[in-house]
């Protein structure tokens, strides 16, 4: 249920956010443990936990790919930076050649004209609990945090925006056709908090300490997820932009 502040259509308004008071409401420490935390305060990716490219079961499979049909080729981690404990993936003109995934042929190359990145975090498996991150976007790429099962399905968002909309959603499986759910414009460079909350029994989204979606969990109780991060975008997201991420937590129970 979408509350008044998220309606279709309406620039999402900030609401007053307290992280003590979202651990409270989220992560009661009676129940869960925190079990990672990145405030981004390292300055090469080689010294953290995050890998560029997307997480596949099988290390033979190539993880820095674009796909055919998009208009942005996926860069290695270059475009991937941190400052004053803030990661930036940044989105920037540049004409390279680099692999793409194709439906038919399988990996090619081909040229684009834009790089980006996507980068996951190997380490940390998560089937249920609390994850929580503070981002904001500038442009119309389709930036997205996700979790991504091991061969890249299923999907769920933690914070997804395409051309300036938010969205949140479940992809079971490539043939899923479940339609996302649309929260509304977000005002470019608008920092906001948004949480998921996987339960045996649903998934719940809440930005800035609102809930604006639930679903029940139809997902495959043995299924791990990793976290992914990354700036993506077909021919009508070309353009300049980044997604800026100020901190990320994530609880188990216990």
């Amino acid at each position: 249920m979408l509350l008044g502040a998220l309606l279709r259509g309406k620039m999402l308004k900030t609401a007053k956010y307290e992280q003590s008071e979202a651990f409270a409401q989220y992560a009661d420490p009676q129940i869960y443990d925190q079990v990672y935390q990145d405030d981004f305060d390292w300055s090469d990716m080689s010294h953290s936990k995050w890998k560029p490219g997307f997480r596949y079961a099988s290390e033979q499979l190539k993880s820095v790919h674009s796909y055919t049909q998009a208009a942005i080729a996926m860069n290695h981690g270059k475009n991937t930076t941190t400052q004053n404990s803030v990661l930036t993936i940044a989105t920037c003109k540049e004409k390279v050649t680099a692999p793409a995934w194709d439906a038919q042929k399988g990996m090619v190359m081909r040229e684009f004209d834009y790089t980006s990145d996507v980068i996951h975090q190997a380490a940390l498996e998560i089937q249920e609990g609390v994850i929580q991150v503070k981002a904001r976007v500038s442009g119309k790429q389709h930036h997205s945090i996700y979790l991504a099962g091991e061969n890249q399905m299923p999907v769920i968002s933690i914070m997804d925006c395409c051309c300036k909309r938010l969205f949140c959603n479940v992809k079971e499986d490539a043939q899923d056709t479940h339609a996302k759910v649309d929260l509304g414009r977000w005002c470019p460079n608008q920092e906001l908090i948004f949480t998921l909350v996987i339960t045996p029994v649903e998934v719940v989204w809440y930005i800035n300490n609102m809930q604006v979606h639930s679903m029940a969990n139809r997902l495959s109780k043995n299924q791990k997820y990793y976290l992914h991060m990354g700036s993506f975008g077909g021919k009508k997201q070309k353009g300049a932009g980044e997604l800026n991420v100020s901190w990320l937590r994530v609880y188990h129970k216990k």
